[in-house]
């Protein structure tokens, strides 16, 4: 191989490498904006879900809500890091996000007054999340990324799934 094609060679790698470079980037924020954006999950599968035996995150929220907006991202970041995976069923939990302005048959239904709040349904019905003075707690509202973070990993680590 001549000294000129050595010299060709290296350039192309080195426009490979930016290239690549260029391309991840390019990937990467496509994947920060999918990670903090809010989507309304269709009726039919949010009833499906809440519906059904698995344990079901339901995350009310407006698209107007900036606490909303704020905490999607630890959200998205809890439900993956729980279960590896943001999609439905990993791990026999599942997630459904709520528009309120949208879905105000669950709005009334369960009194949801602020958004963000956060309830999990099993089989249709409301599960408890804690408990304050002796009474269930079946809501959270709020933003406190700990406290969203522990929705996830105790439903994970009650359904068999390893949290880390």
């Amino acid at each position: 191989m001549s000294e000129e094609e050595k010299k060709r060679y290296r350039n192309r790698k080195i426009v490979t490498v930016i290239i690549m470079g260029i391309l991840v980037l390019i990937f990467g924020f496509i994947g920060l904006l999918q990670l903090n954006s809010l989507k309304r999950t269709p009726t039919s599968e949010r009833k499906e879900a809440i519906n059904s035996n698995i344990p079901t995150i339901v995350m009310f929220y407006s698209k107007t809500c900036p606490d909303c907006k704020r905490v999607i991202g630890t959200v998205k970041l809890a439900r993956f890091k729980s279960y590896g995976n943001p999609t439905r069923q990993d791990y026999g939990v599942a997630f459904v996000e709520v528009n309120t302005p949208d879905d105000k048959d669950l709005v009334n239904q369960y009194h949801i007054t602020k958004t963000p709040t956060f309830m999990i349904f099993k089989n249709g019905q409301p599960q408890a999340i804690g408990s304050a003075n002796g009474f269930d707690v079946f809501q959270y509202a709020g933003t406190d990324k700990e406290q969203i973070k522990s929705l996830y990993t105790n439903l994970v680590l009650k359904q068999g799934g390893d949290s880390q």
